[in-house]
């Protein structure tokens, strides 16, 4: 049996061309390179939003908080952060959500309904 070697046959064997495939031309150092860069960003990316999680967490607690209370703040915004980014990539959040909601219970945390909320005065104000 004679094999094909036509432009059509090639395409099936490697498959679809797209502006995210790297072209033959794109050396896998630098692949790699970008790769490295754009993993740092992600870090970079979440540790500010768990620092603006550890802030508004620590403000809205209600009482001086412990050491302890510093620590499962961090712990809890680690958990929301992760969740959201596995979220965001099509993957399975449930096991984070299971410990946000320990963490939460740990910290004597409880949902507050919209209601409540606005009918509190502003503590800016």
């Amino acid at each position: 049996m004679q094999r094909r070697d036509d432009a059509a046959s090639r395409r099936w064997r490697e498959g679809p061309v797209d502006s995210n495939t790297p072209d033959a031309t794109t050396a896998p150092e630098d692949q790699l390179a970008r790769g490295r860069k754009r993993m740092r960003e992600i870090a970079a990316e979440d540790e500010a939003k768990r620092q603006r999680l550890v802030t508004e967490l620590l403000e809205c607690l209600g009482r001086v908080p412990t050491a302890l209370d510093r620590e499962n703040i961090k712990t809890l915004a680690a958990s929301l952060v992760r969740a959201e980014r596995l979220r965001s990539v099509g993957r399975s959040d449930l096991e984070e959500r299971r410990l946000i909601v320990q963490q939460q219970r740990a910290l004597g945390m409880k949902s507050v309904s919209a209601a409540s909320v606005e009918a509190q005065p502003d503590r800016g104000a």
